[in-house]
């Protein structure tokens, strides 16, 4: 299966839907790890969570304790990919657009899990990666699971 623009997916749907195995596309990885049963991809370093190389990560949980925590989440994210807009553009333009594929966890791993059990709903910082893609003027899809996405 092809796709068309920059598409924000899963490990486990673009394994599902051959995404790896069609030529039209690339396939990047916006995760700090990769689960072990998914032919391995480049990681985007742009997109890394991590204000530096093995640092520590970027959670939404570290800003539950603010008047509106999910912006605050995002905010720091945008802040972060801000940093680091040259390198996203670099990369973004140098890509075989419009065939990229972009996978994270979400929303299979247990914290995304949990926040569906509880809110329906879940975070992740693909939706931050979306959002500065457009502010950069690329065109970004986004799967079903990341539509069930709470957004700030």
């Amino acid at each position: 299966m092809s796709v068309s623009g920059f598409y924000l997916t899963s490990f486990k749907v673009a394994y599902e839907l051959g995404f790896a195995n069609h030529e039209d596309n690339e396939v990047w990885s916006s995760a700090v790890y990769q689960p072990h049963w998914y032919p391995q991809r480049p990681k985007a370093g742009w997109m890394d969570i991590r204000p530096v190389a093995g640092g520590t990560w970027i959670r939404p949980r570290e800003f539950i304790s603010m008047d509106k925590p999910l912006e605050g989440y995002f905010q720091a994210l945008q802040e972060l990919y801000n940093s680091r807009r040259d390198e996203a553009l670099e990369w973004a333009e140098t890509r075989p657009v419009p065939n990229v594929v972009i996978c994270c966890w979400c929303p299979y791993d247990k914290a995304a899990q949990r926040q569906l059990a509880e809110h329906g709903s879940f975070v992740c910082h693909t939706a931050a990666v979306g959002e500065f893609l457009k502010g950069l003027g690329f065109g970004v899809v986004a799967d079903e699971d990341r539509k069930k996405m709470v957004l700030p």
